[in-house]
């Protein structure tokens, strides 16, 4: 059973803020919109679209600021090759809507790339990363209905907790994932950038 309080997030474009509202709905209810949106893991006849969200996020962040992803910027190709090493070791998934690829999320146990933002990591823990949606789609929940399947999936595995971490100072994001039931658990220096970082329990 996931710990939850009911409340769910729905993300719109206000001029090119987030505008975000918290409202009390079912699962049902979500997955009423859009419903032709299918939540499947990546293939590697994927990974091409899959890099284009990711990078379509990164040019985003940047224009706002935001530094998380200027990596992908500054190294593109290696995180290109990254992109299609998470999809061969099955952990990237895709959002596609009417056929065309609208967002991604990579969901793994802990590696080396956690290991720098999380320092207690251990088996019971799923971390969530590379949340994106492609700009285009922005508006339409994407964002919360990929972070619930990947509760799901990670809960299906045995986990206990959902991890995942952003930019300390983008108070939109952080505010996100604190509607989302996620809790704080401290910043860090980590991967060039100041990180929050938070996280769900599952009750046992």
């Amino acid at each position: 059973e996931l710990q939850d309080g009911g409340e769910w997030v729905s993300e719109s474009r206000d001029g090119d803020e987030l505008d975000l509202i918290c409202r009390r709905e079912t699962w049902e209810a979500v997955q009423a919109v859009d419903r032709p949106l299918v939540i499947r893991k990546a293939g590697p006849g994927d990974a091409a679209d899959a890099f284009s969200v990711q990078m379509d996020a990164a040019r985003w962040l940047a224009s706002r600021g935001l530094r998380q992803w200027d990596a992908y910027l500054a190294d593109t190709g290696k995180f290109e090759r990254l992109n299609a090493n998470w999809i061969e070791a099955g952990e990237m998934w895709v959002a596609e809507l009417a056929g065309e690829i609208a967002g991604v999320f990579r969901l793994a146990a802990a590696d080396a790339w956690t290991n720098e933002s999380w320092s207690d990591t251990s088996a019971g823990e799923r971390y969530v990363s590379r949340l994106a949606v492609r700009r285009a789609f922005a508006g339409r929940s994407l964002g919360l209905r990929m972070l619930r399947r990947a509760e799901l999936l990670a809960l299906a595995a045995g986990a206990t907790a959902v991890r995942l971490d952003c930019v300390a100072d983008h108070p939109v994001l952080r505010d996100y994932y604190e509607r989302a039931s996620y809790a704080p658990c401290g910043e860090v220096d980590a991967h060039g950038s100041r990180l929050a970082r938070f996280e769900r329990r599952f009750i046992p």
